[in-house]
C-alpha cells in the first residue's frame, strides 16, 4: 500500500505543478511596442496587435479563453488609455477569436463572411458562443478590400484569398506602416493548413503576393517573431515548394508513404514545430500530409 500512497501523492503534485504552469501560461501576456501608437502582445494562442487611435484601442485577434480576453481588456487600457472599442479577428480559430466574449458588447467586431460562418457553425468548442457571447461575434464584415478610419487612424482591411483558411482577413496599420496577417504567415514555423476550412496550399503564395504591395515596413504573423516583406517571402517560397509537393503528388499518383519519402521540401529548415499534447501537432509529416490531402481534391 505504501508504494500506492507514494504514487497518488507523486500525481497529486505533478498536477498542482502542471495546473501552476497552465495558470502561468494563460495569465501572462507580454508586450512589445512597435511604434508610437501600436503595439503586440503575446500569449498562450496567436499574436495580438493593439493600436491606439485617439477614439478608442482597435485589437486585431484575441487569444485563446474569455480569461485572455480580460486580461487584454485591462491591458490595452493600462497601454494605451482607452478601451477597445473594435476587435478584427482575422480568422476563426480560438486561438484568436475566444477572447472575444471578455470584451463589451458595444464593441465592433470586424471579420470575413466566412470567419462568422464558422464561428457560428464549425467553432470545436459546442455553444461557445450561444447568450451573451454571441453579441461578441462578428457584426461588419469584409470581404473584399475597404479602407476604415477610427479615431485619426486609416486601417485596410483585405481578404486577399485562399490560405490558411478561405475566411483570412489582412489589417494593414496604415498611419504605422504595419501590417498583420494572422495566420496566413507562420514565420519560421510549420504552419496550420485548415483544409475543411477552405485552406489551399496551391493559392496560398499568390494570397501572401497579394499582401506584399500593401504599405507596410513591419509584419505581425500569427504565430513567431514580428517580421517584414522579407520574412513573408521566405514564408512563402516555402509554401510555393510544397504547392509543388501537391502538384507532384497528383501527377505521380503517390500514397501517402510515398509522398513523405520522396517529397521535395527543402524550405523548411530550421521550423519550429507546433504542438498541444494529445491535441495537435504541427511538423513536416503534418504539411506533407495535408499537400497529399489536397492532392486528392483536385481534378
Amino acid at each position: 500500500m505504501k508504494w500506492l500512497v507514494r504514487a497518488l501523492v507523486v500525481i497529486a503534485v505533478l498536477g498542482v505543478a502542471f495546473g501552476g504552469y497552465v495558470y502561468k501560461r494563460l495569465s501572462t501576456i507580454e508586450v512589445a511596442q512597435l511604434t508610437e501608437r501600436a503595439w503586440v502582445l503575446h500569449g498562450f494562442g496567436g499574436n495580438v496587435t493593439l493600436l491606439k487611435t485617439g477614439a478608442g484601442a482597435v485589437m486585431v485577434d484575441s487569444l485563446t479563453f474569455k480569461m485572455q480576453g480580460r486580461l487584454l481588456k485591462d491591458k490595452a487600457q493600462e497601454i494605451t488609455g482607452e478601451p477597445v472599442v473594435m476587435i478584427i479577428n482575422t480568422h476563426f480559430h480560438r486561438d484568436h477569436s475566444h477572447g472575444n466574449p471578455a470584451f463589451d458588447t458595444a464593441v465592433d467586431v470586424v471579420a470575413t463572411s466566412n470567419t462568422l460562418k464558422y464561428l457560428q457553425h464549425s467553432d470545436p468548442v459546442e455553444g461557445y458562443w450561444d447568450g451573451d457571447a454571441a453579441e461578441l461575434l462578428p457584426n461588419k464584415l469584409v470581404d473584399g478590400v475597404e479602407d476604415i478610419k477610427v479615431g485619426d487612424q486609416r486601417i485596410r482591411l483585405l481578404h486577399p484569398g485562399r490560405g490558411h483558411t478561405d475566411g483570412d482577413l489582412v489589417v494593414v496599420l496604415l498611419d504605422q506602416g504595419i501590417i498583420a496577417l494572422g495566420d496566413l504567415f507562420f514565420n519560421r514555423r510549420y504552419p496550420n493548413i485548415d483544409i475543411d476550412h477552405g485552406a489551399s496550399i496551391t493559392n496560398w503564395p499568390q494570397t501572401l503576393e497579394n499582401t506584399l504591395n500593401q504599405p507596410f515596413e513591419i509584419a505581425i504573423p500569427g504565430h513567431g517573431v514580428v517580421s517584414d516583406a522579407d520574412g513573408i517571402r521566405v514564408f512563402q517560397s516555402f509554401l510555393t515548394q510544397l504547392s509543388g509537393v501537391v502538384k507532384a503528388v497528383k501527377a505521380n499518383g503517390w500514397t501517402l508513404e510515398q509522398t513523405y519519402q520522396q517529397a521535395e521540401l527543402t524550405e523548411d529548415g530550421g521550423y519550429g514545430i507546433g504542438s498541444l499534447p494529445f491535441v495537435y501537432r504541427l511538423d513536416r509529416e503534418f504539411v506533407l500530409r495535408r499537400a497529399w490531402e489536397e492532392a486528392q481534391t483536385l481534378n
